[in-house]
């Protein structure tokens, strides 16, 4: 290779390195700053998002007061219903109290002429008792001659016995017993029959 050619390579060399370095540094600069405007656009998504946060936080400690807010009212709500409710049973039962208050006061000034008398009135004033339960919501659990459930009847006693078809029935009632818009409030207690087993 000849001096000439030599220089001719060099020259062309430093001129590529030349015209390669000032790019290379304008995109370094061009790299750095867009790393800059990505870490700012990073740091405003941050920051509106904890803003964001604050606002979902407020809101969830507002309608968490206002929940509270609410179960306070409907407990006092609850609570004033079921006052008032006792309310309209006791005045129901007063005129039932005004009866058996009358019919003891004839009884001490022997006003009744008879037991017949006396009977008939006692009769009317439980009959009104009963009327008043079921306008209240309250039954008598119908027990004999009914088949033994324990889930309405109690046991308090058992016989057995050769005639029966069904297994247990209730052949004797010793105590009422009362449903509350269909739900027990007392079972009634009840003497059981129980089928003889002849094997």
């Amino acid at each position: 290779m000849t001096e000439t050619h030599k220089k001719k390579d060099d020259h062309k060399e430093n001129k590529e390195k030349k015209s390669h370095g000032p790019a290379k540094a304008s995109s370094q600069a061009h790299n750095g700053k867009n790393w800059e405007k990505e870490a700012k656009a990073l740091k405003q998504e941050v920051h509106d998002l904890k803003e964001e946060k604050a606002r979902y936080h407020d809101k969830l400690a507002r309608v968490m007061a206002d929940f509270e807010n609410y179960k306070k009212r409907m407990d006092e709500d609850r609570s004033r219903w079921m006052k008032l409710a006792n309310a309209d049973m006791a005045r129901s039962i007063l005129p039932v109290l005004d009866n058996l208050e009358l019919a003891l006061e004839s009884i001490r000034k022997r006003e009744e002429d008879s037991a017949e008398t006396l009977l008939q009135g006692l009769e009317l004033v439980v009959k009104q008792f009963y009327d008043v339960l079921k306008q209240n919501g309250v039954e008598v659990i119908e027990s004999k001659g009914k088949p033994f459930d324990p889930a309405f009847h109690e046991a308090m006693m058992s016989e057995e016995s050769e005639d029966q078809e069904e297994e247990e029935i209730v052949s004797e009632e010793f105590q009422k017993g009362y449903l509350l818009y269909g739900t027990v409030i007392r079972p009634a207690r009840v003497k059981v029959s129980k089928r003889l087993n002849k094997e």
